[in-house]
């Protein structure tokens, strides 16, 4: 499903995780942040599942990271990133949130680390 004015999009993954690809370039506010949280807490129809967040290329305002590091409903966060730019929006969102987190440059490691994970909630 189409997220955030199409900024990104949410599915259930085949491995029975959630998996957010926001679309490389994208400018993300407050908002769209705080609709992606929505749509994903819907997709996960209460159940506490790993999620994947494909941020390659994506700027977050300050609001929008505020709305990232408040997830709290999922039992991993496994961010996907190709640089060190990316790598440092990652830190920017998961930094004191309790939530089991890691960052990737694959999505097979992402899968794999989130499948590997045991299903406790943050």
């Amino acid at each position: 499903m189409a997220v955030a004015g199409g900024k990104g999009t949410l599915r259930l993954h085949t491995h029975g995780l959630l998996d957010l690809l926001w679309v490389p370039g994208a400018i993300l506010e407050a908002e769209d942040a705080a609709e992606a949280l929505a749509a994903t807490m819907r997709l996960s129809a209460g159940r506490r599942l790993g999620l994947i967040m494909e941020i390659v290329g994506v700027t977050l305002e300050a609001g929008a990271r505020r709305q990232l590091r408040a997830l709290r409903f999922v039992s991993a966060v496994a961010v996907v990133g190709a640089t060190d730019v990316d790598r440092v929006v990652a830190a920017s969102i998961t930094r004191g949130n309790p939530c089991p987190h890691g960052f990737f440059l694959a999505r097979s490691e992402a899968i794999e680390w989130l499948r590997g994970r045991p299903a406790i909630s943050c």
